[in-house]
Parts: structure tokens; C-alpha cells; sequence
């Protein structure tokens, strides 16, 4: 990896595109970022929305390729990635539905035999 000069605390410049003086953003940013759990700004690249959808982390992969296209709408692999993505959530979405259904045709099943109605 390359090493830029030392940062404020004498410590390496660990990022690639900082050191070697990469694009730049109108604020100086070195590329496209999204809010650390600290609420600090991470830098990202599609690699990571593809790790996180590894992991099935939905939402974090949406926002990491949200990010990076943002900064290149052009990356065909942040663009894949989303829509890969969007393909998972959409299927979610269709398999909780189906599941609220069938919870719903049992709480009617089980209120109809005890004669309550009220279910579970």
C-alpha cells in the first residue's frame, strides 16, 4: 500500500487516492463516503457493498453503492451491485408478506375455534 506523508499525528497516510493526490470532490473529498457508526465519514468503494451483501446487510450495501455512484454514476459494478441489491429487497419484501398472511390465517383459525375471535 502506499504511504503518503504523515498525517497530524505522525502517523502515515494510509489512504491511496489521498496520497497519490486522487480525484477530488468540490469539498476535497478523496472519493465518495457515508456516515461511520461513530458519525465519522468512510471512505467506500463497491468492494465493500459486495462484502456487505456477502453478509446479507441490505441496507448498508444500498447506501455504499448509493454512495459510490453518486461520486461515479458510471461504476458498473456499484451499479450492479445495487441492483442486486434492490432484487434481494424486493424478495424480502414478497416472503414477509406472504409470512404476515399466513400468521394472519392462523390468529382467524385459532379466534374461529375458541370462539373469541380474538386470536392469539
Amino acid at each position: 500500500m502506499a504511504h503518503g506523508t504523515p498525517g497530524p499525528d505522525g502517523t502515515p497516510e494510509r489512504n491511496e487516492r489521498a496520497a497519490a493526490g486522487g480525484p477530488r470532490d468540490g469539498d476535497g473529498a478523496v472519493g465518495p463516503t457515508v456516515r461511520g457508526p461513530g458519525g465519522e465519514d468512510l471512505l467506500v468503494s463497491a468492494r465493500l457493498g459486495w462484502l456487505y451483501l456477502e453478509q446479507d446487510h441490505l441496507r448498508d450495501a444500498e447506501s455504499v453503492f448509493r454512495a459510490v455512484l453518486d461520486w461515479r454514476p458510471e461504476d458498473e459494478d456499484a451499479r450492479d451491485g445495487l441492483e442486486v441489491t434492490v432484487r434481494r429487497l424486493e424478495r424480502r419484501r414478497r416472503v414477509l408478506a406472504r409470512l404476515k398472511g399466513y400468521l394472519a390465517r392462523l390468529r382467524r383459525h385459532a379466534g374461529a375455534k375458541d370462539g373469541s375471535g380474538a386470536g392469539c
